[in-house]
């Protein structure tokens, strides 16, 4: 019995060429993947390898950063915290002018009556400045505030009648007020914030400037200034 073309199943046969080309077609589609998806696995954990390199790398250096520098970090870390009470330590360098007065010239020769409102201004500026969020709209806060703008006056006062010309004292204390004017304006918005405490500070800074040349101006003395008041 002979077998024609016809007799062969060509259903079966075409089935059977598209398993053998699957079969194919799966082998060359995994062998094309395969090597792209060990690449990709390869890279990811030569990735998290560098990472985790790169990583511990700046924590050494954070950490001999902060070796090096750690004093100044607890300072900065004491200033942020404790900045509010500044102008409590800048309120004696009113003082310290008179100080170095007294150690060139002697004390006969200090204005006395300077001196005495300047250690009354640092006193109460002392007594507010020591918690400025518990003084707030408090009748030390108010007698501070005076106090403080009757010793400018007096000063203004002192260098008009009885010296001449002190361009420096005029010059610091228009920078003083500014900065007071400042120190008003941001305590108005935010009390006690960052810039009220700076400007506050700078502000009793360049007052004792003001003191400094007072005591000391830049320009001679009128005829018998040794009479102090």
């Amino acid at each position: 019995m002979e077998l024609t073309c016809n007799d062969i199943d060509i259903d079966s046969t075409s089935d059977l060429s598209q398993d053998f080309f699957s079969i194919d077609d799966q082998k060359s589609v995994s062998s094309s993947i395969s090597p792209q998806v060990s690449y990709i696995d390869v890279d990811a954990e030569l990735a998290e390898e560098f990472m985790e390199k790169e990583f511990a790398q700046m924590h050494e250096h954070t950490i001999h950063i902060y070796k090096e520098y750690e004093l100044f970090f607890q300072v900065f870390g004491i200033l942020q915290k404790y900045y509010s009470n500044l102008p409590f330590l800048t309120t004696f360098s009113f003082i310290i002018p008179f100080i170095y007065f007294i150690g060139k010239r002697g004390f006969v020769y200090v204005p006395f009556l300077l001196l005495i409102q300047c250690i009354l201004m640092a006193c109460i500026s002392f007594c507010f400045w020591v918690d400025p969020n518990k003084h707030q709209n408090t009748p030390i806060h108010k007698l501070d505030s005076y106090c403080a703008r009757f010793t400018i006056l007096l000063f203004i006062a002192y260098n008009l009648f009885y010296q001449i010309q002190n361009i420096p004292f005029f010059i610091s204390t228009v920078i003083m007020g500014i900065f007071f004017y400042l120190s008003h304006m941001f305590s108005s918005n935010c009390w006690c914030s960052m810039n009220h405490i700076i400007c506050h500070v700078l502000a009793h800074i360049f007052g004792s400037v003001s003191i400094y040349f007072t005591l000391f101006p830049g320009f001679p003395y009128k005829q018998n200034c040794h009479d102090y008041i």
